[in-house]
This record gives structure tokens, sequence and C-alpha cells, in this order.
């Protein structure tokens, strides 16, 4: 496991408890929206995907009532299942993206990481890169969440497009 990626799975906890958060968040702006049963979500075309992220870890909050009009509650261990499993494919993803863009780094150093952003430093090649990544968090029209990446790169202080930093580290 290189440096890099052992950052990154520490930072697995706190995605998981942020994918926890836009759950919860989620389920009350349904609820304002359908009220407790969520009726009509699905058929809702601005809300569906937000229905289809939530059905994992949606139960009935009274487990014996029948029908399907039933108020909804979040299942804590299956957040915590699903949330856990976000926090795996985000980190495989965030360090396939980052690997992408800067090649093997070493004395990598994350010193900046937010939901939103993440910089990162370390050598190649023996000179100084840095990366500043946003990361967007969108969700897909059937309720997947999906993280897009652009990113700034520096090598010795020097600002280069990615195009331009896989000429200069001979990646093309």
């Amino acid at each position: 496991m290189t440096d890099l990626q052992t950052q990154l799975e520490e930072l697995k906890p706190t995605i998981a408890t942020l994918y926890a958060q836009m759950a919860r968040s989620a389920l009350r702006q349904l609820q304002n929206k359908f009220g407790p049963t969520l009726k009509g979500a699905s058929a809702s075309r601005v809300y569906v995907g937000t229905l289809q992220f939530l059905r994992p870890v949606l139960e009935k909050a009274d487990p014996n009532a029948k029908g399907r009009h039933c108020e909804m509650r979040i299942n804590p261990d299956r957040l915590d299942k699903e949330a856990s499993k976000y926090a795996d494919a985000a980190v495989a993803k965030w360090g396939g993206k980052i690997a992408e863009k800067v090649g093997p780094l070493d004395e990598v150093h994350i010193y900046r990481m937010t939901t939103g952003a993440f910089a990162i430093s370390g050598k190649r090649a023996g000179r100084r890169v840095r990366l500043e990544q946003d990361v967007i968090v969108k969700m897909s029209c059937k309720g997947t969440l999906f993280n897009q990446f652009p990113a700034r790169i520096w090598v010795d202080g020097k600002f280069h497009s990615a195009a331009a930093y896989k000429r200069l580290m001979g990646d093309r």
C-alpha cells in the first residue's frame, strides 16, 4: 500500500459519516415534500433519484404495518453498511484519479481534505508536485452518487495543465 493509499484509507470514517448525513438530509427533504410515508415520491421526476439513493437504507417505521404507504425511516444498520460501501468506493476512485492525474508520488502529504476539495503534495522524479483537486459529488437521475474531479497541478511551484504535466513527466 502506498503512502497515498494509507492516508486515503484513514479518511473512510469521515466519508462514511458524510454519506450518512446526506442520507438523513435527503430523507428529511423527501418527508417535508411528500410526508412521512413518502407517498408520491416515486412518481416525481424531480425526487425519484433521491428516493432511489435512499431505498437501500429505508424501512417501515412500524415493522408490523401492512401495505405500501407506511411511515418510513432510516435503518441504522443498513445505513452503516451503505455508508461503508460508499466510503470504500470513494477512496478507490479518489486514489485512482490521483494516480491518473499525477502518477506515483513519494513523500506524499495530504494537507487539505474536505468534502469539496483536497490538496496533496509529494515528489516525483525529484520534483515537488502539488495537486489541488475539487471533489464534486453529484447524484444521477437514478439515485447513484458519483464524483467529478477537476484538478490543478503544480510542479516546483509552476502551474501545468494535466496534458502539459504528463508531457513534462514523460507520461505521453
